[in-house]
């Protein structure tokens, strides 16, 4: 399917699909193309022709932030005893028994989380031998 500038048809898909994509920013060529069922480079032929401009947008790609795990009764168990320590300004030692993978870093991570929007402090110890890989 050839593109000829002077078939309005294409012209008149690829307008309406840049309308469509208006209130929702800044369309890359080829959801335009895709949008309007025509090849791509009849948009290039319309900004030859000065219907449209095509430039480069340049985008910040910050990672999105996680939806949080949700604990298993043993983890939320072990939260609750931390936070109820916590809450009442006792010192006591909390030992997290449990396999590898059976999650006890989220726990950790959960805690910690926890005490740093809170405004206190954390340390995470990590074990050494976890720290073998990176320094072979």
């Amino acid at each position: 399917m050839a593109s000829d500038p002077g078939q309005p048809k294409f012209f008149a898909r690829a307008l309406s699909a840049l309308l469509d994509f208006e209130q929702r920013g800044f369309p890359t060529v080829s959801q335009v193309a895709h949008a309007a069922k025509v090849p791509q480079h009849v948009l290039s032929e319309m900004a030859e022709a000065g219907w449209v401009e095509l430039f480069d947008l340049l985008t910040a790609r910050l990672p999105g932030r996680p939806s949080p795990h949700v604990l298993n009764a043993a983890q939320e168990e072990a939260v609750g005893a931390v936070r109820e320590a916590l809450r009442e300004s006792r010192h006591r030692a909390f030992l997290l028994f449990g396999v590898t993978g059976s999650g006890k870093t989220e726990v950790y991570l959960r805690l910690m989380e926890e005490a740093l929007a809170s405004g206190g402090t954390a340390l995470y110890l990590v074990p050494e031998i976890s720290l073998a890989s990176f320094l072979a």
